[in-house]
């Protein structure tokens, strides 16, 4: 009688999970990049921003509100390690290398499933940091539109 296992299943689906988590975490970081410039763009505007009467404080709170949000930004591009994976060298080691292909994928897989956990932990920070940038850039865009308005009224 053959024995069953789903290690070959059990591998590659988990290579996948790896690989979703590393698209996720690339595409947060995209939109991290994205919230980035628009912070930059809103304080740019906020230059122009009028100075006059009690306006000069919306300037303020805009300029405040994008610089916050471009320290958001910041925080979650910041470099982090993550996603450790089994180094390639330790299959040369005596131990590992003599497993069945079977036990091999094993040990792979439970390295593989570390790595992950870190990823999406990183992966919760960013999105964290994200959520608090479009926060910010939001109020900013406001405090722009109020500021703008306020001024082409006369108030």
């Amino acid at each position: 009688m053959t024995e069953h296992n789903n290690a070959t299943f059990a591998y590659e689906y988990t290579q996948k999970t790896l690989e979703k988590v590393n698209k996720s975490l690339d595409n947060t970081t995209t939109k991290i990049s994205g919230a980035l410039a628009f912070s930059g763009v809103a304080l740019k505007f906020a230059e122009s921003l009028s100075d006059e009467g009690w306006l000069v404080w919306v300037k303020v709170a805009v300029c405040f509100f994008s610089a916050m949000s471009i320290v958001s930004c910041s925080l979650g591009l910041s470099p982090a390690s993550a996603g450790k994976v089994v180094d390639p060298a330790s299959f040369l080691d005596a131990e590992i290398y003599r497993l069945p292909d079977e036990k091999c994928k094993l040990f792979t897989m439970r390295q593989a499933l570390k790595g992950i956990e870190q990823l999406d932990k990183l992966i919760e920070k960013r999105r964290r940091n994200l959520n608090v940038a479009i926060v910010l850039i939001t109020l900013s865009g406001l405090g722009i539109a109020f500021s703008i308005s306020a001024r082409s009224l006369n108030l």
